[in-house]
């Protein structure tokens, strides 16, 4: 196999599931009705286009992780967003999922130490094993923490734009190019960031990195900015 099928393999591969009883007992809680809706969206963001340190040419090659806050946080973001348009949560369930985010994150005192960008590398220092003291160590926060900064994103997308662009127009651009390619396209930082500049010009470079490398408070502005929308 050479190295591209070996790519395509990888795009193809993907088995996921939930409790026996998820369909069944639907309404007695919305906690991973977002599951399909996050791993559908991997079809672009991480499978199609992939950061470059993932693309490695065969597969006894290690993964590199440094856009994991893109890989799985903005799709931990479309996870909620897609779900509430496609009615498989309503839209307060949606948002009381992004408060709940941000209450753990008000008292995540792993910050303190522990960078956004740092917690690119639990997959290779853990390997998801479980972690005592998790609010201290951390585990993988580029999840959830990721979905805050790209909510952050997004909000402020809307506002400099006056509601006439979206993370939406980042996502038809940067995700939705040479369709009916079926091997990774790659990206670096520096591709994200003239992304979001060709959609809304601003410093996102800066903006990025202060909340990737930061060891301040929590990325609240999506919040706060999103309350008065």
């Amino acid at each position: 196999m050479d190295a591209a099928q070996q790519r395509l393999l990888l795009l193809r591969r993907r088995e996921n599931g939930v409790e026996a009883d998820t369909y069944t007992k639907w309404n007695e809680g919305p906690a991973r009705h977002d599951l399909l809706t996050h791993e559908f969206n991997h079809s672009w963001d991480g499978k199609y286009r992939r950061a470059a340190d993932q693309d490695v040419p065969t597969l006894n090659m290690p993964l590199g992780g440094t856009l994991l806050w893109v890989y799985e946080g903005q799709t931990q973001y479309w996870g909620y967003v897609l779900t509430a348009r496609a009615g498989l949560v309503t839209r307060e369930q949606a948002l009381d999922a992004l408060a709940i985010t941000a209450a753990v994150y008000q008292h995540r005192a792993g910050r303190e130490w522990k960078s956004l960008q740092d917690t690119t590398n639990d997959p290779i220092i853990a390997a998801r094993r479980p972690i005592p003291w998790r609010s201290w160590q951390r585990s993988e926060d580029y999840y959830s923490e990721g979905e805050l900064v790209w909510l952050d994103v997004d909000t402020l997308i809307r506002e400099l734009s006056g509601e006439q662009r979206s993370l939406d127009d980042f996502a038809r651009a940067f995700f939705g190019v040479d369709d009916g390619i079926w091997a990774p396209e790659t990206y670096t930082f520096d591709d994200v960031v003239k992304a979001l500049t060709d959609v809304q010009p601003y410093s996102w470079a800066e903006f990025l990195r202060s909340r990737l490398e930061s060891h301040g408070g929590p990325p609240f502005d999506g919040i706060a900015r999103g309350a008065t929308r």
